[in-house]
């Protein structure tokens, strides 16, 4: 037999397929979410979700925001809204097809959040990464909240996580339009401000100082610096202020000004000292108004207070961490910190907490941040399954035995939440003086 003719019929096809272990992971999660999906979701707010897309179908954004309804979301989650009622005008969706589709946006930006906190796990072991990613994706809080109940806080902790990552990278320009997005999704995004602020004002500072010792004066020095840190902070927040008027303008064409009436108007809607939240004022016990006084000052005027004390204790032990972990961990507190003492917190509104602690954890593996994200996990757990189950007839998901317990023991849980602020705020000094001091040896060396 001829060598070329032995070469041919030895000849063999080999190739290799790898599918990465995070696709399986985002997969799993996206087939759960989508049989998770068709449980019984969250009556009251599915159906407001679904009024207000189809009337944004019908209106359009620029004659939304009206006196003929009732509306307290800010504009931001409205263009989804506002895209799924067009959708609903072409194929007329029915009413369990609409409170599907509404369930949507939730699970996209848990798949998002998801490989986020993969990328910022970067450096990580794989295991690491992949196993983050997966205990986010199927844990008990995070499907309740969103592919079951049909809630959106999911979105809130993503944009929040993707400012970190922005921050983390001295990228402040683009942190703060992201930031400004997730604020105009919902403004809970408050709560982080006090510190994205520090540390956008921090890095641009430091960008500033070098150049003062080229001036040759040293009563020029102070001018100097004002203008060259004026020159570096203009642009970010021009790009913050031109993201949200590009949000605002389109339902608020003839005053963009209104959106601070509508969110102050939102504010006012709740005007409890705790709404079914296991915070410092469930101490006390829910629905008490928070108009109620003591010594002298009313309720939400402590809550504004005690945030305030809170947010300066986060900022001290936080004003010089870089790594995405820390910042990750800063903001947890930060959220938790506005739940904890602002009065009218709902629920669901320590719900962006848990992706930012399991970053943290992740990233810092840190045993008191793991205890307290297990904690704080079965803590929102039963406070969100208690409100779902409390206002979902007929629920697939009722465990009499489960929702007993959980009523019965407000105090405790709410006592729980609170001590993890000291527990966490203690952890961050200590891991923020280890990184302070590995920083330095990196240098010395």
């Amino acid at each position: 037999m001829d060598t070329k003719e032995t070469d041919t019929a030895t000849t063999r096809i080999s190739f290799t397929f790898q599918i990465s272990p995070m696709a399986v992971i985002l997969a799993v999660g996206l087939v759960v979410r989508l049989v998770a999906a068709a449980l019984p979701g969250f009556g009251i707010d599915l159906g407001t979700f679904q009024f207000w897309s189809v009337q944004l179908g019908e209106r359009g954004a620029w004659n939304f925001y009206s006196d003929d309804f009732f509306i307290d979301w800010s504009p931001g989650y409205l263009y989804v809204l506002w895209f799924l009622g067009n959708l609903d005008s072409l194929f007329g969706f029915g009413g369990d097809q609409f409170w599907y589709l509404l369930k949507l946006p939730s699970i996209a930006a848990d798949l998002a959040s998801a490989y986020l906190l993969y990328r910022i796990l970067d450096g990580q072991k794989l295991t690491v990464r992949v196993g983050a990613a997966a205990l986010y994706l199927l844990h008990p809080v995070v499907l309740l909240v969103g592919p079951v109940w049909g809630q959106v806080d999911s979105i809130l902790a993503f944009f929040l996580l993707l400012s970190v990552y922005y921050l983390a990278q001295g990228r402040t320009l683009v942190a703060a339009v992201v930031y400004t997005t997730g604020f105009l999704v919902k403004p809970l995004a408050i709560a982080a401000l006090p510190l994205f602020a520090f540390w956008g004002l921090r890095d641009e500072i430091r960008q500033v100082l070098p150049a003062l010792s080229e001036a040759s004066e040293p009563l020029a020095r102070p001018v100097r610096f004002g203008v060259d840190l004026a020159r570096r902070l203009w642009p970010v927040v021009g790009a913050s202020l031109l993201a949200g008027l590009l949000i605002v303008l389109p339902f608020f064409p003839t005053n963009p000004l209104g959106i601070f009436d509508q969110l102050a108007d939102a504010a006012k809607v709740y005007p409890y000292n705790s709404f079914y939240a296991y915070n410092f004022w469930g101490l006390t016990g829910w629905l008490k108004p928070d108009d109620m006084t003591f010594w002298g000052l009313a309720y939400r005027w402590w809550g504004i207070i005690l945030f305030v004390a809170a947010s300066l204790s986060i900022i001290w032990t936080f004003r010089d961490v870089k790594s995405p972990g820390l910042m990750a961990l800063g903001v947890a507190l930060s959220v938790l910190a506005f739940y904890l003492f602002v009065t009218r917190m709902h629920e669901r509104y320590l719900f962006p907490s848990i992706l930012l602690l399991l970053t943290a954890g992740a990233a810092l593996n840190a045993k008191s941040i793991w205890a307290v994200f297990g904690v704080l996990s079965v803590v929102h757990f039963f406070n969100v399954y208690y409100v779902y189950i409390t206002f979902t007839e007929d629920n697939y998901l009722r465990m009499g035995w489960l929702f007993d317990w959980i009523d019965d023991r407000v105090f405790l849980l709410s006592l729980l939440a609170f001590l993890a602020f000291p527990v966490l705020l203690a952890s961050g000094r200590f891991l923020a003086m280890r990184e302070e001091r590995a920083g330095g040896e990196a240098s010395g060396g």
